[in-house]
């Protein structure tokens, strides 16, 4: 599954035209999905804990519940994040790559459960991070475009997903949670950066 994705890594050409690029992307794609898969248990678009019909009556569940929603969005941030920062690392990227990749290895999460109600806002947060790279052209040659990609992305990525539980009944959660959350998702992706493009030494 990770051939293309390995061929092209280590292709010394580093063309970035959509034809080259398009296998290593569905490559990177079905790798997010895989292991979007495994961590179904812990993922805010396979159980959306969040969401009003979810809520559960008993204190010790909705504690529970909270907690899992938290751990889920987070884990799943560091896993979205790493792969698309890897991407972003390697090569420069066209327009729409990183909406490809988010909505097809979303779509294949959601595609379980059925909640395509979500592939909409999925959709417009790729757009966003498309625009975003292409603003702030996030590299270790330009580390605060970086920074500032990786944690917007997640941060504009989470705010649609509540904004779609909004319109799919509502949310239960308190507005500092969910509030927070994004923030959190967002500083996930923030650090992750640093393992990317660590910062500069003073001799450098």
């Amino acid at each position: 599954m990770t051939g293309p994705l390995r061929a092209a890594w280590v292709c010394t050409t580093n063309d970035s035209h959509w034809a080259a690029l398009l296998p290593a992307l569905l490559s990177l794609t079905l790798l997010l999905a895989i292991l979007s898969f495994f961590t179904a248990y812990a993922n805010p678009f396979t159980e959306l804990l969040a969401a009003q019909a979810a809520r559960p009556l008993d204190r010790q569940e909705i504690m529970a519940n909270q907690a899992l929603g938290i751990t889920g969005i987070l884990l799943q941030t560091g896993l979205m994040m790493g792969l698309l920062l890897l991407a972003v690392h390697r090569w420069s990227l066209k327009f729409g790559s990183l909406t490809l990749v988010l909505i097809i290895s979303t779509a294949l999460t959601v595609s379980t459960h059925t909640d395509f109600q979500l592939l909409p806002f999925v959709l417009g947060a790729g757009l966003i991070a498309d625009t975003l790279y292409w603003l702030l052209k996030p590299s270790v040659t330009n580390l605060d475009g970086l920074r500032l990609f990786a944690f917007v992305t997640p941060a504009i990525f989470y705010a649609l997903y509540f904004a779609a539980l909004v319109f799919m009944g509502g949310i239960w959660w308190s507005i500092h949670i969910w509030s927070g959350t994004i923030v959190m998702a967002g500083i996930v992706g923030w650090l992750l950066s640093y393992a990317f493009a660590p910062p500069r030494t003073a001799s450098e």
